[in-house]
């Protein structure tokens, strides 16, 4: 009988303590995830700007050994991506230009083009792979490289960079799109003038900013202290940019990180600082109240600077890149649909590389979505605080149990039982 007794206390235990725990491991869906090599871009390059659109992955311009003007697209297919087609050049050779896509047209503004840095802003639409010509838009007030831009609806905001002087400047304009350009390519006042909007909080230089749902997350990049994890979070909306405010600061200080946003998450990849280029990749669900803890992602398989990653479905694909020792032409992607929970509502605007998929890491249950005015977005996903308070109620369980079973164990030769 005091055996039965003691089973059943055993049991008793293990219902209530670590089956709990063994359900949370199961619910976070840790799958067994990969990065993996698919088609290799066609130049060993760093610093292109990649976009999704409709099926297909876009990248344009960068750096290798020289300045770039190439274009390229290729196919989202079952295993991975395409071989990459040559498409119509950009109007000159440039680095560090910012490029988003906007109902179906890809933006571009700034960059250095190899012997001075530039406001020129251009536009072209994208269909089944294929960039149509470039034509010239209202140029940006200022000459800048390294700058970041966003969109919500039909306003694009840019902010910081680096100017001709060599400083980093914290200044923000924003603009609306206004008109047509494809229909009438001359009409440069398809956008709106460019107007000053709040500047960031520090000059800051390769930020990497991505927006969904009329806000806009900014992460790391290279300022007047250093290079920096400084992450900050305000709205953009026809009147421009609203007051930053400060949002969970980024597990480690570095530029040039590759940023993009979907169905709640924000997820980076590499970066470099004064210690060298980065393997790391991280993920943190996105509120209308900032950012929630950032989670850390399987390493990138190779340390990488300014890599062109970009969203389809329910893959993320970076290619190219600076990996310390040499620029690469290496394309990866990662399944990160792990989370069976959908969003509860859908993104009116997403940016550059937003593009609507189920993303989470392996402590991620579920995506979150942005909501709106105050409102929080609603998340399921599984903090570290509650990874920390299970296993510490796993080990006090296990402590518990021992002590039951020593006393158990000494009663039983006192004949007690």
């Amino acid at each position: 009988m005091g055996y039965q007794n003691e089973r059943m206390t055993r049991n008793a235990f293990l219902l209530v303590f670590v089956l709990p725990f063994l359900c949370l491991v199961q619910a976070t869906g840790a799958a067994n995830v990969n990065w993996t090599a698919t088609s290799q871009y066609p130049l060993n390059v760093s610093g292109q700007q990649c976009i999704f659109y409709s099926g297909y992955v876009y990248c344009i311009a960068g750096s290798s050994t020289y300045f770039l003007n190439s274009t390229y697209s290729s196919a989202v297919t079952s295993q991975g991506l395409g071989a990459w087609s040559p498409q119509q050049p950009y109007p000159m050779d440039t680095f560090g230009q910012s490029c988003l896509q906007i109902s179906g047209s890809a933006y571009c503004i700034g960059g250095y083009n190899s012997s001075s840095y530039t406001n020129l802003t251009y536009t072209s639409a994208l269909s089944d792979g294929a960039f149509s010509y470039w034509r010239g838009l209202a140029p940006y007030p200022v000459l800048v490289s390294g700058i970041s831009c966003i969109s919500s609806g039909a306003e694009i905001a840019c902010i910081g960079g680096a100017n001709p002087s060599g400083n980093n400047t914290a200044a923000a304009y924003y603009t609306r799109i206004s008109g047509n350009v494809m229909v009438n390519p001359k009409n440069s006042s398809a956008l709106t003038p460019w107007a000053s909007t709040s500047p960031y909080p520090i000059g800051i230089n390769t930020a990497s900013c991505q927006s969904a749902n009329g806000y806009v997350y900014c992460v790391g990049g290279y300022s007047k202290q250093g290079y920096t994890n400084s992450t900050f979070f305000t709205t953009l909306n026809s009147t421009g940019l609203g007051a930053w405010r400060d949002a969970s600061a980024y597990p480690i200080s570095a530029s040039y990180i590759s940023c993009s946003i979907s169905s709640g998450y924000l997820i980076c990849v590499g970066g470099y600082n004064k210690t060298g280029y980065s393997d790391r990749v991280y993920a943190a669900p996105i509120y209308v109240s900032g950012l929630g803890a950032w989670e850390r992602l399987l390493n990138y398989p190779t340390p990488i600077g300014g890599a062109g990653c970009t969203a389809s479905s329910q893959r993320l694909y970076c290619t190219g890149g600076y990996n310390g020792t040499s620029y690469t032409n290496a394309t990866y992607y990662m399944d990160i649909s792990f989370g069976q929970v959908q969003p509860t509502s859908t993104a009116s605007s997403v940016s550059q590389n937003a593009t609507g998929i189920n993303v989470s890491s392996t402590t991620i249950t579920a995506v979150s979505t942005v909501g709106s005015g105050n409102t929080r977005a609603s998340s399921s996903a599984v903090p570290s605080s509650v990874w920390y308070a299970a296993a510490a109620v796993v080990v006090i369980a296990l402590a518990l149990y021992y002590i039951y079973s020593r006393r158990t164990s000494r009663s039983k030769k006192s004949g007690k039982l």
